[in-house]
């Protein structure tokens, strides 16, 4: 054996020592997940596939190009039985100006000059 395997092996054998295979399975699942968003696909499927198949999954989501609606068929059907017709302009109510007057609750002041 080289010395160069004998590294990589005790490498390997150390590896379980500083993270489980359960978290890096985790991790992968999340970096998976990652890549699917970014490449237009379902963050969710893609991390519960993650899960299931691993580094099979990442690769798959690597290899495989984007799709051609990266929003997906489903999802916009969904969104557009889910919009709001537009609002009606608001009606332009007139509103009438209270006239100054004694009863009108205007104070009349004299300024400086007229005083």
């Amino acid at each position: 054996m080289t010395p160069v395997t004998l590294v990589t092996l005790v490498t390997l054998v150390r590896m379980n020592e500083y993270v489980s295979p359960g978290m890096f399975w985790l991790a992968l699942a999340i970096i998976t997940a990652g890549l699917a968003e970014q490449k237009g696909r379902s963050r969710w499927v893609w991390f519960l596939l993650g899960l299931l198949l691993g580094p099979l999954a990442t690769a798959l989501v690597v290899v495989w190009a984007p799709p051609q609606h990266p929003v997906g068929r489903f999802a916009e059907r969904v969104r557009q039985a889910n919009a709001l017709p537009p609002a009606p302009a608001p009606a332009a109510v007139p509103v009438p100006a209270p006239a100054p007057g004694p009863g009108s609750g205007f104070r009349e002041t004299q300024s400086d000059e007229t005083a």
